[in-house]
C-alpha cells in the first residue's frame, strides 16, 4: 500500500515529475527482501510484490523462493501497493505515487495534483487497470480514471467549525471491478462510482435509546426519558466505550411561528438550548463530554456563504423537520479501523484495536460492530478463499473461518514476536503471502490453511506450521 522522488523535482520547489523520468540505478540481479516489510500485493499464484519502509520493492515470480529488486526512483518510505492484474498496479507513500505496466520490475514516479510534498498517502486500492484511488491523512483522497495520467484531488475540506478533517486509514474496493469501494477514518463512507462521490454509511446503533419527544418552544427532558436511557446504558456492558450522537430538529409549527425568514436566531438558539439539554442529561448519567456530539449545530455564519450556497437555510430547515420536535439519540461504539476488506458478494470486515471490528450486515449501507476473539492488535486483512485472514503485533496471523464469530491463531517457527504488517491472497484465494518487520515472509499455497515462512537461500528451510 506506498512514497517519493527525485531531489531535483522535489526539494524546495514541490514541482511534479513526469513518467518519463530516470531510474536511480539499475537493479541487482538477486536480492531478498530486507528491513521492515510495509505491504504485499499478489496479482498471480507465484508472482507477489513487496514493499519495504526504506523504498524498495521486491518482486517474485517463483512463489518466493527467488526474488529480484525492482527499478524504483529515490523514494523515501513506501507504504502501500495494489495491482490490478499481473502487469499493471500503483505504490504510495508520502507525498509520491509510483506506477509499474510491467508486473512491478519498473516503477515510475506520477504527476499529482497541488504540491506534492504535501500529500501524506499511506493506502491505494485498484479497480482496474485505468481507475485507482490513494487515500491518507488530513482527509487526503486522489483519483485516477485514465490509468495514472492525471489523478484528481476529492480530499475532504476542514468544516466550518474548525473540527480537524480525519485522516483515512484504508481504502478497499470489491475485486469484480464494478467501481464499488470504502474507505475508513472516523466513518465508513461507500462510493458507487468508483470514489466520483461518497456518502457516510451507517453503523449500526450500540444500544437502543428512546428519543426525547418535546412541547412547543419546549426544552426539558422527561425525567421518565432520563430514567429509561439510564437503565439502556446500565445493561450495555461496553457503554463506556460508545458515543453518543444528538440529532435536534424542529416542529413545522416552530419554524412557522418562532422563526423568520431573515432572522433564524430565535429558532437556532432553541436548537442550541435543546442539545445542551439533553447532554447535560447524558452527562449527568455519568457519560463524559468527549463521548457525546452534536448533529444539528447551527450554522450562525450562513449569511457568509450564502452567495456559494444559497440553499444552505433551506437544507438545514428540511433536515431539523424531518427529526420533528424532538431529540433523536443515537450510539456506537468507538472503535479504531486499521485496515478493510470486501469481497465480490459484498462481505466486508474491518479490523483494529481493542479487539473490536466492523463487519457488514448489508455492505452499501450498513456495518455492525463485532468482538474480535484475538489477543492483540490487529493491522491488515484479507479475504481467502474459504477463511479471513488477519495479521498485527506480537507475530499475530489469525485465522477465521466463520466470517469473524471465531479466530484462531497460528504460529510460525521462526517468526518473531515483531509486527506482521501485511496480508494479501491472489484472486482466486488460494495463494498468500504475509510481510512483517525484519524481512518477515510467509506464504501459502491452500487458502490461509497452513504457512510457510521463507528465508534466503543460504539459510535452514523453514518449518511448516498449522
Amino acid at each position: 500500500m506506498g512514497f517519493q522522488a527525485v531531489v531535483g523535482c522535489v526539494v524546495g520547489f514541490g514541482l511534479a515529475c513526469s513518467e518519463s523520468e530516470p531510474v536511480s540505478a539499475p537493479a541487482k540481479a538477486i536480492a531478498w527482501p530486507k528491513g521492515d516489510l510495509v505491504d504485499v500485493a499478489v496479482p498471480a499464484a507465484d508472482h507477489a510484490i513487496v514493499l519495504s519502509a526504506d523504498g524498495r520493492i521486491h518482486t517474485t515470480r517463483d512463489g518466493g523462493a527467488s526474488w529480484r529488486a525492482a527499478h524504483v526512483p529515490a523514494v523515501g518510505p513506501l507504504r502501500g501497493v495494489s495491482m490490478a492484474g499481473t502487469r499493471i498496479g500503483w505504490a504510495i507513500g508520502g507525498g509520491v505515487i509510483l506506477k509499474t505496466d510491467d508486473g512491478g520490475r519498473r516503477w515510475r514516479r506520477q504527476r499529482l495534483p497541488g504540491r506534492a510534498a504535501d500529500l501524506d498517502l499511506a493506502r491505494v486500492a485498484v479497480i482496474d487497470s485505468e481507475r485507482a484511488l490513494a487515500v491518507g491523512g488530513a482527509g487526503t483522497r486522489l483519483r485516477t480514471v485514465d490509468g495514472g495520467a492525471a489523478w484528481q484531488d476529492h480530499s475532504l475540506e476542514s468544516e466550518p467549525t474548525g473540527e480537524v478533517v480525519p485522516a483515512f486509514v484504508d481504502v478497499a474496493c470489491a475485486p469484480d471491478r464494478s467501481g464499488r469501494c470504502w474507505s475508513v477514518d472516523r466513518e465508513i463512507r461507500f462510493s458507487a462510482d468508483a470514489g466520483a462521490s461518497w456518502q457516510i454509511l451507517e453503523i449500526a446503533d450500540g444500544m437502543n435509546v428512546d428519543p426525547v419527544d418535546f412541547g412547543f418552544d419546549r426544552v426539558e427532558v422527561p425525567e421518565s426519558v432520563a430514567l429509561r436511557i439510564r437503565e439502556a446504558a446500565e445493561r450495555r456492558p461496553r457503554a463506556a466505550d460508545l458515543r453518543w450522537r444528538i440529532d435536534v430538529g424542529l416542529s413545522a409549527l416552530e419554524i412557522d411561528r418562532i422563526g423568520g425568514a431573515r432572522d433564524p436566531s430565535a429558532l437556532f438558539a432553541l436548537i442550541e438550548a435543546r442539545i445542551a439539554e439533553v447532554r447535560l442529561t447524558l452527562e449527568a448519567l455519568g457519560v463524559g463530554a468527549d463521548q457525546i456530539e452534536a448533529l444539528a449545530a447551527p450554522p450562525w455564519a450562513y449569511e457568509d456563504v450564502l452567495d456559494d450556497d444559497p440553499e444552505l437555510l433551506s437544507r438545514f430547515w428540511s433536515a431539523r423537520l424531518e427529526v420533528g420536535a424532538r431529540a433523536r439519540i443515537h450510539t456506537r461504539e468507538q472503535i479504531s479501523i486499521a485496515a478493510l476488506v470486501v469481497d465480490s458478494l459484498g462481505f466486508g470486515i474491518g479490523v483494529g484495536r481493542s479487539r473490536r471490528g466492523l463487519r457488514t450486515v448489508r455492505a452499501d449501507t450498513l456495518w455492525s460492530p463485532v468482538a474480535l476473539a484475538v489477543s492483540h492488535d490487529l493491522l491488515d486483512v484479507d479475504a481467502a478463499a474459504d477463511r479471513v485472514i488477519a495479521v498485527g503485533l506480537q507475530g499475530g496471523l489469525w485465522i477465521s473461518n466463520d466470517r469473524g464469530d471465531s479466530w484462531q491463531r497460528h504460529e510460525a517457527e521462526g517468526v518473531s514476536s515483531e509486527a506482521l504488517r501485511s496480508v494479501s491472497f491472489d484472486p482466486e484465494g488460494r495463494h498468500g503471502f504475509v510481510v512483517g518487520a525484519h524481512g518477515t515472509l510467509l506464504r501459502s499455497r491452500d487458502g490461509g490453511a497452513s504457512w510457510r515462512a521463507l528465508t534466503p537461500p543460504t539459510q535452514a528451510d523453514s518449518a511448516r506450521f498449522r
